[in-house]
């Protein structure tokens, strides 16, 4: 009989699968199991537990959306186009992702607990931003520990319009543009 090749990696596409068709309280490890064609034990020989296996999908996929948002940086746009990019690469990430997504903004979360890549993570976005922050006009002559202020205050309020929405996503770029460009 030829055995299944199974990879950490592979394992978490199955899971990104099964969160962003079926939502992430399907993302159990039997039905990751059966999803890999593999037995539930197994499954355990790669992720001792079902946190273990969420935390390393989140950052995993996180990272793929810093790739995307460094990616969509581009200096000929105004920085108002890349604020609306990166705003919407956001939205959209966290959409598909049917719960995942939320957990970056969840302190309490035990998936999260002491997670030094989950800071690393949050860094990197707020960092993102910074890059986009600092060529807004009325930025241009602000010392970098101030633009570090700025960009930390938007990256917050990206993420409480996230967690709860209050008005449309346009409207909401066009606040976040008159408030911190």
């Amino acid at each position: 009989m030829r055995k299944k090749i199974i990879t950490n990696e592979l394992l978490q596409a199955y899971a990104i699968e099964i969160i962003k068709t079926e939502g992430l309280e399907a993302c159990s490890m039997r039905n990751l199991a059966k999803k890999a064609g593999i037995a539930v034990g197994t499954l355990y020989n790669y992720y001792d537990s079902h946190q273990k296996l969420l935390a390393d999908v989140f950052n995993s996929s996180w990272e793929q959306t810093i790739k995307r948002l460094s990616d969509s940086y581009n200096l000929r746009k105004t920085p108002e186009e890349n604020v609306a990019v990166y705003c919407k690469i956001l939205f959209e990430e966290i959409r598909e992702r049917k719960g995942l997504g939320k957990e970056v903004i969840k302190p309490d979360t035990n998936i999260l607990s002491n997670n030094a890549p989950y800071f690393e993570l949050m860094d990197k976005l707020t960092d993102s931003l910074k890059n986009i922050i600092k060529h807004g006009e009325s930025n241009k002559n602000l010392p970098d520990s101030t633009i570090d202020m700025i960009s930390k205050w938007a990256f917050l309020a990206v993420m409480s319009q996230i967690q709860n929405p209050d008005v449309s996503e346009e409207d909401f770029i066009q606040q976040l543009c008159r408030r911190f460009l």
